[in-house]
């Protein structure tokens, strides 16, 4: 059932499809498909995410 549902819920077009929560559990972003050549935008965002939590500690 859950296979069915996410889908339509979370409008996942496109397999793999990542989200981007922050420590609140905020959808702050959404990445359709991979490509190896990304990584590097990747890891700038978690970094920048990552960031923003240290700063409001």
């Amino acid at each position: 059932m859950g296979g069915k549902i996410s889908p339509k819920l979370y409008g996942v077009v496109s397999s793999p499809t990542s989200f981007w929560i922050d420590h609140k559990g905020i959808i702050r972003g959404r990445s359709v498909g991979f490509n190896v050549a990304h990584v590097p935008q990747m890891e700038q965002k978690i970094e920048k995410m990552l960031g923003d939590l240290k700063k409001k500690k």
